[in-house]
């Protein structure tokens, strides 16, 4: 998509220093001259509603700024355990996911400009149950007629099923990756349907990333349902957590935490000198394990650890072989004890 002569005249580098607060006495003058100009005063409003949406979902990319080897060499080990063959598709789905993310350091006026020409294709270019495919080299949002706002990545396209917002609201997504902050309609389910696999939206924020041999689903806020199309088979993902389905083998890997929520501004899962109970608490929160202290003692003890990229057994290991406890399951209740001797 090339740049519109709508866009040519604006003064990208005081709109988008007025966007982020940051104006000069002699900018906010320079501003005022241009806003004073016919038909300006709307441009900057629309640009502002625009910025104002991206920047919420920003958010989301600002979370998955880590390191991302630590991540992709977890998700190859679990890849190992649950079977050789599947290692390739589980080992770089994570990884993947998460270098596909906004750019870092990216100039604001770039932001600006990406989300106003996303904006401008989307509403001169597709009217509702048509097919929205991002062509630039920036990630762009879309908004859908529901409601939900869509960031699709670069080469990313996604198309309405037919009847969408009157009888249903599924999405194909045919190629890339693509976030999603679906509008509450509680008559109308949300899913995103893909190559065998149909993403059912429980109240949430979630990524959806297709390669040719994998999915990876990954979740920011509330949880979602994944459901094999031809068997019915589903898996839960909740807040803060991944799930690999592997194309070949039409198989779902194990899940991983991501320690990327919503209402954090950094990861929940990398603890310094942390009370056991606080661990507990965020582990129990992303899995829906219930997850007791054999003794309130050790409540206290204090855990310096890492353990986004785990599944939730290994996350456990770790913190056993740390603190020198040991773990059992009682009546579907998790339960940490000091260790015998001790």
């Amino acid at each position: 998509m090339h740049s519109s002569p709508e866009y040519d005249h604006i003064p990208w580098h005081l709109v988008s220093a007025a966007f982020q607060g940051s104006l000069t006495p002699e900018e906010q003058r320079g501003l005022e001259e241009w806003l004073a100009l016919p038909g300006n005063q709307e441009m900057y409003q629309r640009l502002q509603r625009l910025w104002e949406q991206g920047m919420d979902w920003h958010e989301l990319y600002r979370q998955a700024n880590t390191d991302e080897s630590w991540l992709a060499l977890r998700q190859r080990m679990h890849a190992w355990q649950a079977g050789p063959s599947h290692e390739k598709t589980w080992g770089k789905t994570l990884s993947i996911w998460l270098r596909s993310r906004m750019a870092r350091g990216m100039a604001a006026a770039v932001i600006i400009t990406a989300i106003v020409f996303a904006a401008d294709w989307w509403f001169t270019t597709h009217p509702s149950g048509a097919t929205y495919e991002n062509t630039l080299r920036a990630a762009m949002t879309v908004s859908l007629p529901d409601g939900t706002s869509v960031i699709l990545q670069p080469g990313t396209k996604i198309r309405l099923d037919k009847g969408y917002n009157s009888t249903g609201r599924t999405v194909l997504l045919e190629k890339g990756m693509a976030f999603f902050g679906v509008s509450d309609r509680s008559n109308l389910a949300f899913e995103v349907s893909l190559d065998g696999l149909r993403i059912r939206d429980i109240g949430t924020r979630f990524s959806v990333r297709q390669t040719s041999d994998s999915i990876l689903v990954a979740v920011l806020s509330g949880k979602v349902a994944c459901i094999q199309a031809a068997t019915g088979q589903s898996r839960q993902v909740g807040e803060g957590m991944s799930l690999s389905y592997a194309l070949a083998g039409k198989r779902f890997g194990q899940p991983v935490l991501t320690g990327f929520v919503r209402d954090s501004s950094r990861n929940v899962l990398r603890f310094q000198e942390a009370a056991l109970s606080s661990v507990v608490d965020v582990l129990e929160k992303m899995t829906g394990r219930t997850i007791r202290l054999d003794d309130p003692a050790l409540s206290g003890l204090k855990l310096t650890a890492r353990l986004d990229g785990e599944t939730y057994e290994d996350a456990i290991r770790i913190i056993c072989i740390s603190l020198d406890l040991t773990y059992t399951e009682e009546g579907g209740t998790g339960v940490l004890k000091q260790r015998a001797g001790k």
